[in-house]
C-alpha cells in the first residue's frame, strides 16, 4: 500500500467537476485518481455532503497534491478543521483508498465529519446508499460545470 503524504481523498465539492476545485485546487494537483473509501455518504442541507466512518463505500476521487504543506492549510481552512486542537465540524485524518482502475490500495487523507456531529448529519442528512454525490447531484443541476464558470 503506498503511503504518501501528498495524497487527498475528496467525494464532494473538492472533487475535480465541481467549481470549488477550481477555486482552491487549480495548479496544485498533478494526477486525479478515482477511488472509493469505506463510510457512509450524507447530502447535508446546506448543499455539501459528508462522511461518517463506517460500514459502506464513498465514491470519489484522490488527488496528488503538489504542495500538500501549502495547499492542506487552505483546505483544512476551507473544512473548519483545526489541525493543531484536531477540532472542527469535519476532521481531517488517514484512511485507506482503493482505486478503481487497478484496486491498488494507497494510504491518503481524507475529511470525515467529526463524531460529535454524528447524529446531527444522520437527523438533518440524506443517507446516499450508493455512495456517489457526484451521481446525486446531477439529477439537481445544481451548478454548471462548463469550463470557465465561476459561479
Amino acid at each position: 500500500m503506498q503511503d504518501e503524504k501528498n495524497l487527498l481523498f475528496v467525494y464532494g465539492t473538492l472533487m475535480s467537476f465541481h467549481p470549488q476545485h477550481r477555486h482552491f485546487l487549480t495548479g496544485e494537483v498533478t494526477e486525479v485518481i478515482p477511488a472509493r473509501i469505506r463510510g457512509q455518504l450524507y447530502h447535508l442541507p446546506q448543499g455539501y455532503p459528508a462522511v461518517i466512518k463506517g460500514e459502506g463505500e464513498v465514491r470519489g476521487e484522490v488527488l496528488r497534491l503538489l504542495n500538500p504543506e501549502r495547499v492542506l492549510p487552505r483546505l483544512d481552512s476551507y473544512e473548519g478543521y483545526d489541525p493543531l486542537s484536531h477540532r472542527g465540524y469535519y476532521l481531517r485524518e488517514l484512511t485507506e483508498a482503493v482505486r478503481l482502475d487497478t484496486g491498488e490500495k494507497l494510504l491518503c487523507y481524507a475529511y470525515f465529519i467529526n463524531p460529535e456531529y454524528e447524529e446531527e448529519v444522520k437527523e438533518k442528512g440524506i443517507f446516499l446508499p450508493e455512495g456517489d454525490w457526484q451521481q446525486y447531484i446531477s439529477r439537481f443541476q445544481c451548478f454548471s460545470i462548463m469550463e470557465g464558470d465561476d459561479e
